[in-house]
């Protein structure tokens, strides 16, 4: 693997934590796999009143258009133009059971796609319940190595303070600096977690867009 030598800094501003609640409707509202659902449930339902109407009476209306050829003996004739129209009623008094078993598929249909979504809406409130609670405690560690990283370059100034004086060795001084480095690493680290949190929180709810340029 190739090495890359990265510098710059890694700035993470801990805004206010999302609410459970507020998240959760939000990603109801936006996950498109559940709307895709509802969707499906929608025509389920109306496939239901379909095959409903299946042993139901039946109003059509027919027309039709056409021409005449009319003799009326030998040297008369009446041809022309001939059109028909009419309401028409169909009762279907007996079909098998064949609209009662479509009724029974169909309301099965829609009760398998209502567990479906049930299933998912406790799938996307676990998962917007660990995603807030991510977000909240990846913020309180930066929060706490922040003021690590405070105290560490308090502790290095006093320690070249008393390099300079006399009361402190070059080897305390290192340590300072050591120990500086690993909170400002650790500091970084928190950052991109918290990052990272936030993130997963925007794909969880379904407010994550892709940047277009």
């Amino acid at each position: 693997a190739q090495e890359v030598d990265v510098k710059g800094s890694l700035e993470a501003t801990i805004t206010s934590y999302p609410k459970y609640e507020d998240a959760v409707e939000v990603g109801v509202k936006n996950r498109p796999e559940l709307s895709d659902l509802r969707h499906r449930i929608d025509v389920a339902n109306e496939l239901v009143k379909i095959a409903q109407a299946g042993d139901k009476p039946r109003l059509d209306f027919k027309g039709g258009y056409g021409w005449r050829d009319l003799y009326v003996g030998q040297d008369r004739q009446a041809n022309g133009g001939a059109w028909s129209a009419g309401l028409f009623v169909t009762y279907p008094i007996f079909d098998g059971l064949r609209t009662r078993g479509r009724v029974s598929q169909a309301k099965s249909n829609v009760t398998t796609l209502k567990i479906e979504e049930a299933k998912l809406l406790d799938s996307i409130t676990l998962e917007v319940r660990n995603a807030c609670n991510a977000v909240r405690e990846a913020g309180e560690i930066v929060k706490a190595l922040s003021g690590t990283v405070a105290q560490a370059e308090r502790l290095l100034s006093m320690a070249e303070k008393g390099y300079e004086y006399g009361v402190k060795t070059r080897l305390d001084v290192e340590d300072a600096e050591f120990n500086l480095v690993q909170a400002k690493g650790n500091l970084t680290r928190s950052q991109r977690d918290y990052l990272v949190s936030r993130v997963n929180l925007e794909w969880v709810i379904g407010t994550l867009r892709e940047n277009k340029g």
